[in-house]
C-alpha cells in the first residue's frame, strides 16, 4: 500500500471515529476475522476493501487498524516512526521492562502472514493500555507489506528498537559521567582549599 493511500485511509478512520455510535461497532472488531465483526463495521470498511476478498491480506489489515484506532485514547505525542520504536518507548520510559518490550518484539519479528495480525494487535493493545502512541499510517503500510517484506519490516523495528533503547543507554552513561565533581578529593588544590578554611 502507497503511504498516501495509508495516510487517506487513516485519516477517513479518524472521521469515522468522531462518531461514538462508530467508534463502539469498530471498537468490538478487535481480535475478530473480517467474516466475524459486527455487521455494521462494514458499512465503514467497505469504501476500502469492496475489491478485495474477506480473507486477503489487505483486508484483515485495515479491520484490524480500524478496530485498533477505535480503542486508542487521546494522546497529544507525536507518533513514533514505526512499531519498534513504540516499544522502544515504552522501555526508556519503564512503563514495561526491557525484557518485556524484547519478548514483544521477538515474538513479532517471528510471525507468518497468517499470523501477523493477532500479534500485532496484541502488542498494539499492550503499548495503548500504557499510553504510548502509535504511527497508524506507517503501521497499516508495514502490515500491509508483511507477504512480500515481512523480513524487511521486522528488520526496521527490530533495528528502531535497538537504536532507539542503546541511544537512550548512552545518553544516560553521559549523563553519569557528568555528574562527577569537578574538583576530586585527591585533587592538592582541593586539599589546600580545605586548610585555608580549617
Amino acid at each position: 500500500m502507497k503511504l498516501d493511500t495509508a495516510q487517506k485511509f487513516v485519516a477517513d478512520m479518524v472521521d469515522v471515529l468522531d462518531n461514538p455510535a462508530a467508534r463502539t461497532v469498530l471498537r468490538r472488531g478487535v481480535n475478530l476475522d473480517v467474516a466475524q465483526v459486527p455487521t455494521r463495521m462494514h458499512a465503514y470498511l467497505i469504501p476500502w476493501t469492496e475489491h478485495e476478498a474477506e480473507t486477503s491480506h489487505r483486508a484483515r489489515t485495515l479491520y484490524m487498524i480500524a478496530s485498533l484506532m477505535a480503542i486508542e485514547t487521546k494522546t497529544t505525542q507525536p507518533p513514533p516512526a514505526n512499531l519498534g520504536v513504540s516499544l522502544a518507548t515504552a522501555s526508556v520510559r519503564k512503563v514495561l521492562a526491557e525484557s518485556t518490550t524484547q519478548r514483544l518484539l521477538t515474538v513479532l519479528c517471528r510471525q507468518r502472514e497468517s499470523t501477523v495480525h493477532r500479534h500485532v494487535a496484541r502488542t498494539v493493545r499492550i503499548l495503548r493500555s500504557e499510553g504510548i502512541g502509535v504511527n497508524w499510517v506507517r503501521l497499516t503500510c508495514d502490515v500491509d507489506a508483511w507477504p512480500w517484506s515481512g523480513d524487511t519490516v521486522a528488520a526496521r523495528w527490530a533495528r528502531d528498537y535497538y537504536r532507539a533503547t542503546l541511544t537512550n543507554a548512552a545518553r544516560k552513561q553521559i549523563d553519569a559521567l557528568t555528574d562527577v565533581p569537578t574538583t576530586h578529593p585527591a585533587d592538592p588544590a582541593a586539599d589546600s582549599a580545605e586548610k585555608e578554611n580549617a
